[in-house]
């Protein structure tokens, strides 16, 4: 499992609970390589 930001640091997301979800490895991988919103 991993965390991801979903409105990005770089765009100014935080580390609060409500910008991060867990997701699969794989499912990370690709919601990254994709145009997919979290």
């Amino acid at each position: 499992m991993e965390t991801h930001h979903i409105v990005p640091v770089a765009k100014g997301g935080r580390d609060d609970i409500e910008n991060l979800m867990h997701l699969h490895t794989m499912c990370h991988k690709q919601l990254h390589n994709t145009k997919l919103k979290a």
